[in-house]
């Protein structure tokens, strides 16, 4: 990482565990890796017609599944499902605080698993934050 990157993460992580709400999570059932290649979309009749791979489902932080989705799908798809659950708001810093993590995760992952093209990735995209 660039020391730039390593800042920006410090500070990423500092700024979040710095305000007690953050810690006010109402655990959920969680799908865990609620991206587009889990939501099954027919363009046919425009609607969602299947969630798959439970694999990390878990009890959570709603936050995390939400954070997928606004990574996944971009800002305008979501502050549409914002319209729909207004809940949403109150778990906006931790949305965002775990979309942040997720170049990270990827980085971490590849080095786990021996995964070069997953690490180059999170890596690459860590240091582009700044």
């Amino acid at each position: 990482m660039t020391e730039m990157a390593c800042h920006w993460t410090d500070q990423h992580f500092t700024d979040f565990f710095t305000f007690k709400t953050n810690a006010e999570i109402i655990p959920s059932i969680i799908h865990g890796d609620f991206g587009t290649a889990n939501i099954l979309y027919d363009t046919s009749t425009n609607r969602i017609s299947g969630i798959i791979d439970f694999g990390s489902a878990c009890i959570g932080d709603p936050a995390v599944d939400y954070a997928a989705l606004l990574a996944s799908y971009g800002e305008s798809f979501f502050q549409m499902i914002g319209k729909r659950n207004p809940n949403i708001s109150n778990m906006m810093d931790r949305v965002l605080f775990y979309k942040g993590t997720f170049a990270l995760q990827e980085a971490l992952f590849g080095l786990e698993h021996d995964d070069p093209i997953a690490f180059e990735s999170g890596i690459t995209t860590v240091n582009t934050f700044i």
